[in-house]
This record gives C-alpha cells, sequence and structure tokens, in this order.
C-alpha cells in the first residue's frame, strides 16, 4: 500500500486557485523512518479527512529535525529497510527533503494525506 502528501496553497489574492506540490506512491513500509525521524503522526494527523489538517508551518519544523537526524544517523535508517524491498532509506530521505523544501515553499498551506 501507499500514500500520497498534496500541499495546497491557496492564492494570496483571491483564496481559490492553488499553487500545489504533489507526492504520489510513498510505500507504508517506511512509516517506521518516518516515526523515528519524528514527523509521521503529526504528518498522518488528517489522513483521508479523518482529523484536524496539518499545515506548513506546523509541519516544517518536526521535519526539518526528522530530516537532520537521517542525514546524521543513515545506518540507524537503513537498519530499518524493509525485508520486502518496498521503499528503502534513500527513498525516505529523498521524500523527507522534498517535502521539508515544499514546507519552506509554501508558508502556512494545508498539508493533505491520503491512501
Amino acid at each position: 500500500m501507499s500514500f500520497s502528501v498534496t500541499i495546497v496553497n491557496a492564492c494570496s489574492e483571491c483564496g481559490h486557485c492553488a499553487e500545489s506540490w504533489d507526492w504520489d506512491g510513498m510505500t507504508y513500509n517506511l512509516t517506521p523512518m518516518f516515526a523515528e525521524a519524528g514527523f509521521y503522526e503529526l504528518l498522518f494527523r488528517g489522513l483521508n479527512g479523518r482529523g484536524k489538517l496539518v499545515t506548513t508551518d506546523e509541519l516544517l519544523p518536526v521535519v526539518c529535525a526528522g530530516y537532520a537526524d537521517m542525514v546524521a544517523s543513515p545506518q540507524k535508517y537503513r537498519a530499518m529497510n524493509p525485508p520486502n524491498g518496498w521503499g528503502d532509506y534513500e527513498g525516505a530521505l529523498k521524500f523527507t527533503q522534498q517535502l521539508r523544501d515544499a514546507c519552506e515553499r509554501y508558508p502556512g498551506a494545508i498539508v493533505e494525506v491520503s491512501g
């Protein structure tokens, strides 16, 4: 199974049209890494609209700290590579880096997770 993350940034002029960032197809097999990095719970708080959606402002500091830990401790995270081969540390690190960059690019935007 996989999940998708979309960051929706409403237009500052009209509040309707939007820019967005999407990551589709991240495997749930990597969620132990995201939990260890400290942002899984916050990111998935609004999964499929079941809870309060998180904003990039809330998520950014947590993802930055998680990314720094992932970079500083690659062996710890590589040890969590799924035995079935679906996903790996490098993919999780790339996702985390791009999520961090998107949070920086779209301050105050809504983060939607589905899957």
